[in-house]
């Protein structure tokens, strides 16, 4: 769950930089999950 915390991270820090809305981010986050998933063979 590595990635997680990354995607989180990112996420989280361009949304408290108002680089990004909470809908974007989340969003966001929740394609890069399942994309990360996918890869991993989850």
């Amino acid at each position: 769950m590595a990635y997680y915390w990354q995607a989180f991270h990112q996420y989280a820090t361009a949304y408290f930089a108002n680089q990004t809305t909470a809908q974007a981010a989340a969003q966001g986050m929740e394609q890069y999950m399942l994309q990360q998933i996918a890869q991993s063979g989850g």
